[in-house]
């Protein structure tokens, strides 16, 4: 699955670099003259309020809820780096679990957005609780994906000997700011509504609460047991 893995803005610039390397960027006035909604036309013409993008690796949004599909970006952006074929494996721990710490906060940002928005705007319709609750849907896709594309990462590290876990502590910290977003949203969308809407990721929603930097790791170790196997 495609995702973008971090953003970046500079001037009017959107710089998106993407899980399979490639680092594309767009001039956000062009990209969005065509559209006339006012909380769209802010982020063309107020460069501050453009700044405030974040990345939810399947979304681009900004506060006011417009959000764009990174796909678009990566098909028809401009390139500013394809390192595809000469990106390495990450080398050391620190690279690997910093990677998995930024996964988690963009995680974290995709609930918090969904707080937000419920927060300062009524929500009256299944059409709204639809787009909320679909953005919140790829954004654990697109989490899920992350992990699995990291799972060549701790192998290579492994394999090595050269994976310590001095990081463990910096993702609980993560996890746990995670788990009070989590229990936010949690008292303001009803169960029945978030289990129908969330589909297949509503189990992984659920059991966010019991998520620690122990099971993440036990995650990668039966993976990497299995793959020995092979």
């Amino acid at each position: 699955m495609l995702t973008s893995t971090k953003i970046e803005t500079n001037e009017w610039d959107l710089i998106v670099y993407f899980n399979d390397g490639v680092v594309k960027k767009v001039d956000i006035r062009d990209w969005l003259k065509d559209y006339t909604q006012p909380e769209v036309k802010k982020i063309t013409q107020d460069k501050t309020y453009f700044h405030k993008a974040v990345n939810e690796g399947a979304a681009i949004s900004w506060p006011g809820g417009f959000a764009i599909d990174p796909d678009y970006i990566h098909d028809e952006g401009e390139s500013v780096i394809d390192y595809k074929t000469t990106a390495k494996l990450k080398k050391t721990s620190e690279d690997f679990f910093k990677y998995i710490a930024d996964r988690i906060d963009t995680l974290s940002k995709a609930y918090e957005l969904v707080v937000k928005e419920i927060t300062s705007k009524k929500i009256k319709s299944d059409v709204s609780y639809d787009y909320l609750i679909g953005r919140l849907k790829r954004a654990i896709d697109a989490f899920k994906a992350e992990m699995a594309e990291s799972l060549k990462d701790y192998y290579h590290l492994k394999d090595r000997n050269i994976l310590t876990l001095y990081a463990l502590t910096h993702i609980q910290q993560k996890l746990d700011e995670l788990k009070k977003i989590y229990a936010s949203m949690t008292t303001k969308i009803p169960d029945s509504i978030l289990k129908e809407k969330l589909e297949d990721n509503y189990y992984f929603h659920k059991n966010i609460k019991k998520l620690t930097a122990k099971k993440i790791m036990e995650y990668f170790e039966t993976n990497y047991i299995l793959h020995k196997k092979k």
